[in-house]
């Protein structure tokens, strides 16, 4: 069920919608089946902000006709409980998303690792802030809630600014547009703002963010016309820049850039509701799931196996930063007034709060499991060249995926194989990951990349970094060729890029004939 809700999602577009939506009411075995399908619907909305309205659409669908579980009788009580408590897993998995989002502030000063890291990790804690705006505007969310959780992000703008709070209250606000004046209460609305100018007018906050408050008292004062010149500065971009030059930009660039082969917006053109594509704000293209590829043998499949761990159901894929994780920051508990939601929730309160606690309590208790295990693997035979595991640093999902990306920037700006192997030395913890997602991204560009990205991988094993044997039996792998077959439905070229990967792969030491037909076969009889 989890695997055809991941393959719907990524068919899924505002052009299909009406064809595909029914198709994703399966009618589960078991609850968690319907856990683990609100919880990729969570992280594709925040995966592809841009769609957030769409997720968010089909969000309300499934809450209104999810099918009940075969043990339990259908009738219209039922029915309520089950809608009521899809909805309290959906408000759940966003709340624990926000809760543990790493910290993304900004220097004046960042290297380029630093800046990227930075875009990523924002980009998907706003995507998360946009779904929950997204599902108020859908009915999903109540306006309680929504009231609550703006007010408690620009409280602290009194004493002691949290200006990555600011932010997600900017987005919060802008996302819901018209219905803030509209529905939510006015004296509240006035408060807010009359906060945010304070905000505006503080010189300790970046500029760029000021700029960004601006554009919304703006946009607010122009009844929330979102075909007006001010929009919301993207991720990324420079606040300044963009409140003058937002119109004239978009006007002459849109015609210059070529759109997604889902209908997204053109780079640098504004979309439906008024945001513009920014191709810094997130990567390029469709995001998909490579952790399930995330496998090496028993030397080097630690770092794969602690990041599919802290992601939970259907585990991301790995992240890096060079410099050590920032101490962690303290929320508030925005979504403890998820609990207080209105009767439709209420009403199936006691029997999804039983279910989960075991659940969250489990997930706790095996987080230390891989450290202990990774320590005990710890003795063997180190890679040349290599810093230490216990002196490589602690990276989360989302900064291993960051330097995966600038690793191979590197490496493709230089065309040098050897770039991405002095890189990878660094984090060898954190190895499935970083191949994963830059297999990814050497899949978007040309056969020259993917012959280059294999002699890099020759030379990791090579120089004994990883295994001929544990890096074949990855790219083997069941679950990997699953994923293989996942991305040749958005990649065409891919068995051409695919084979003069594995050609280059085969030069490395201990690659033998009989380890490229393996791949060769499971590929589906690939000619390599």
């Amino acid at each position: 069920m989890e695997k055809k809700t991941r393959g719907l999602l990524n068919k899924l577009s505002p052009e299909n919608y009406d064809r595909l939506k029914d198709k994703f009411l399966f009618k589960p075995k078991f609850m968690e089946a319907v856990t683990a399908v609100c919880g990729l619907l969570v992280r594709k909305s925040f995966e592809e902000p841009k769609y957030a309205s769409l997720y968010a659409k089909l969000t309300l669908h499934y809450c209104q006709n999810a099918p009940l579980p075969e043990e339990v009788e259908e009738d219209e009580a039922s029915k309520r409980a089950m809608g009521a408590h899809v909805r309290k897993l959906i408000i759940m998995a966003c709340q624990r998303q926000f809760e543990t989002r790493p910290s993304w502030t900004e220097k004046p000063q960042m290297t380029e690792e630093e800046y990227e890291a930075v875009v990523k990790i924002k980009t998907k804690a706003l995507g998360n802030m946009r779904f929950v705006a997204e599902l108020y505007n859908s009915g999903v969310v109540s306006k309680k809630v929504i009231s609550m959780i703006v007010t408690q992000l620009v409280s602290s703008i009194q004493s002691e600014p949290k200006q990555e709070d600011i932010e997600c209250a900017l987005t919060l606000l802008a996302t819901i547009g018209r219905g803030v004046d509209a529905s939510l209460d006015p004296q509240l609305v006035a408060q807010w703002f009359a906060l945010l100018a304070q905000a505006k007018e503080n010189e300790a906050i970046l500029s760029r963010l000021r700029f960004a408050i601006a554009d919304l008292i703006d946009l607010r004062a122009a009844g929330w016309r979102k075909d007006a010149s001010v929009v919301p500065t993207p991720v990324g971009s420079s606040a300044g820049t963009q409140r003058q030059n937002s119109t004239t930009t978009t006007n002459n660039n849109n015609n210059n850039a070529g759109g997604s082969t889902r209908g997204q917006p053109r780079r640098n053109e504004a979309n439906a509701d008024g945001w513009i594509a920014s191709p810094s704000a997130s990567s390029q293209g469709r995001r998909r799931d490579p952790a399930k590829a995330s496998r090496f043998g028993r030397g080097g499949d630690q770092g794969g196996r602690n990041d599919r761990q802290a992601s939970g159901t259907g585990g991301r894929r790995g992240g890096a930063r060079q410099q050590q994780d920032p101490p962690k920051k303290t929320t508030v508990n925005l979504f403890d007034m998820f609990h207080h939601m209105e009767e439709q929730q209420n009403q199936d309160e006691e029997p999804p709060s039983t279910e989960a606690s075991p659940s969250d309590a489990q997930a706790a208790e095996t987080v230390p499991e891989p450290e202990a295990e990774t320590e005990a693997a710890a003795p063997a035979k180190p890679a040349n060249g290599a810093v230490p595991v216990e002196e490589q640093p602690e990276m989360s999902e989302d900064e291993v995926s960051a330097k995966a990306e600038a690793i191979v920037k590197n490496m493709l700006s230089s065309k040098e194989a050897s770039e991405f192997v002095d890189d990878v030395k660094k984090i060898t913890k954190y190895l499935p990951g970083l191949i994963m997602r830059s297999l990814e991204l050497v899949t978007e560009k040309k056969e020259p990349e993917a012959t280059l990205f294999g002699k890099a991988l020759a030379m990791t094993i090579n120089e004994g970094i990883v295994s001929a044997d544990d890096m074949v039996a990855a790219l083997a792998d069941n679950d990997f060729m699953e994923y293989y077959e996942d991305m040749k439905m958005d990649i065409p070229q891919l068995d051409k890029l695919f084979v003069a990967f594995v050609t280059e792969l085969r030069t490395a030491n201990g690659v033998t004939d009989e380890h490229v037909q393996r791949i060769a076969t499971k590929a589906g009889g690939l000619k390599i």
